[in-house]
């Protein structure tokens, strides 16, 4: 698979991490598109994770997870199930991503020992 390619020239490279979207080719900038895109299907996206995962050789090479569900109005609740089963499939940190204004939003459903910050 190519996300396994990815992994092994990142670490080579020394690349200390990797972001990877659930968004579906071709890729558009969430901020410029005029219209949602589809996100990938969790099951697909959760597959690469477990590729890329199991490619990584280097402990300190991350793993982030950033899903678009906030983007594509799928909700909080979608975006959080998204988050949990991305950590299952690996991932050592998420990412939701969002076009809204900041706000305070309760994330008390995330999991014991899961961090979420704002930047």
């Amino acid at each position: 698979m190519n996300v396994a390619h990815m992994v092994r020239a990142y670490e080579r490279a020394g690349i200390a991490a990797v972001c990877m979207e659930d968004k579906v080719f071709p890729k558009m900038n969430s901020f410029v598109a005029t219209k949602p895109r589809p996100a990938r299907h969790t099951d697909a996206f959760c597959r690469k994770l477990q590729v890329a995962k199991s490619t990584q050789h280097d402990p300190d090479f991350y793993l982030i997870a950033r899903t678009e569900a906030l983007i594509n109005g799928l909700g909080a609740d979608e975006a959080l199930r998204r988050c949990h089963r991305y950590v299952d499939a690996g991932a050592d940190a998420v990412l939701v991503h969002s076009k809204a204004p900041p706000r305070r939003r309760s994330w008390s459903s995330l999991r014991t020992g899961t961090a979420v910050h704002r930047w």
